[in-house]
């Protein structure tokens, strides 16, 4: 056994990147050919990360209705033991030959045996471990499930490590925000508000947490659209920032943009369900821009971002390419990078967005 597995185990706990690394460790440790854990929650959103030679594979299981049908982790969870198991500890020889995993994903690829664990995290979702071997190599023997219940402790703590921690970055990504005046809210997997500053609890009646931790917006048709963007964020493989107008109904209220901030790299995380963060801006408030906030709110180039603090701040095409010593051409070119990254259609419309980005002395 390795020595520095659980020290792999505990990195990747504070390091999501590693976690792919830690698969490829696991599958030689148990004799296997390659790992992967998954997480599932209640609303089965399936979350998972592998060894890296499986990864289209599992894109397309994890994408497919056949994932349904794999009957292992409730016959592990209904085994109760408790340990890293077999496929042919928890099915028959007839069920693992009709198994339409086996017999339609796996087999083709060259797999026909399968192990691991199952456990709870402490947020109640299944955490599951799980091993492929070749046909030809035969099943999982004893001793492979001997050495990884010597792991399991291990196992289970970094994994319980870090789901608090991914929790803990959803609360510090809306306490963050909030040290500069937005109004913020971080969305889960299933689209409902995991956390959300003070700011954002003050929106209401124009913006409510409902129930199920669901957005409600006082505008219908916004409320649909928002909808449609939670969707297109977990669904992109390359997510873009989406924003929604929420106009006053009354001279009390203000206008609002609501911009769909996808989280980053959460693929690579399968802790973290944060999908995205909310942020809301008053339209048409604040005196000035901050070129910083706006390079690190909207992932600007410091040149994207010099030109957007240029309109936002009511200049004009030419006049931003004047006092940038740059091109007409260029300032446009840049223009159509910010509206893309920031989620709005039109020059007028990012002048709104813009203007209601909070006044930082």
């Amino acid at each position: 056994m390795s020595v520095d597995f659980p020290e792999q185990l505990y990195e990747a706990a504070f390091i999501p990147e590693l976690w792919p690394s830690v698969c490829e460790t696991m599958a030689r440790l148990a004799g296997a050919h390659s790992a992967a854990i998954a997480t599932l929650d209640t609303d089965h959103q399936y979350r998972w990360v592998c060894s890296p030679r499986i990864h289209k594979a599992l894109v397309d299981f994890s994408t497919s209705e056949i994932r349904y049908e794999n009957i292992r982790p409730e016959r592990h969870i209904q085994s109760r033991k408790f340990a890293f198991l077999r496929d042919i500890d928890l099915m028959t020889e007839k069920e693992i030959e009709e198994d339409p995993i086996y017999r339609e994903r796996l087999r083709p690829l060259g797999f026909g045996w399968t192990a691991g664990d199952v456990l709870r995290e402490p947020s109640g979702h299944l955490l599951i471990v799980d091993l492929l071997r070749e046909t030809a190599a035969g099943p999982f023997q004893a001793d492979d499930m001997a050495t990884m219940n010597r792991l399991k402790p291990d196992i289970t703590r970094a994994a319980w490590l870090a789901s608090r921690l991914a929790f803990k970055q959803a609360r510090n990504t809306v306490e963050t925000l909030e040290l500069i005046g937005m109004p913020a809210a971080v969305i889960g997997d299933n689209g409902g508000v995991m956390e959300a500053n003070p700011q954002f609890q003050g929106l209401g009646p124009q913006v409510l947490i409902g129930a199920g931790n669901r957005i409600r917006l006082s505008s219908a048709s916004a409320e649909l659209l928002l909808g449609t963007c939670i969707t297109a964020v977990r669904n992109a493989e390359v997510p873009t920032v989406q924003s929604i107008p929420l106009p006053a109904r009354t001279e009390e209220e203000t206008p609002l943009i609501i911009n769909v901030v996808p989280i980053k790299k959460r693929s690579r995380d399968i802790f973290n369900r944060s999908l995205a963060v909310l942020l809301v801006t008053k339209v048409g408030l604040s005196e000035t821009l901050d070129p910083h906030v706006l390079q690190g709110l909207f992932d600007l180039t410091p040149g994207e971002a010099r030109i957007a603090w240029e309109i936002g701040s009511g200049g004009t095409v030419d006049r931003a390419a004047e006092n940038q010593a740059i091109s007409r051409e260029t300032v446009r070119t840049y223009l159509k990078r910010i509206m893309m990254k920031t989620g709005v259609r039109t020059q007028a419309q990012l002048v709104l967005l813009l203007r209601g980005l909070p006044f930082l002395r």
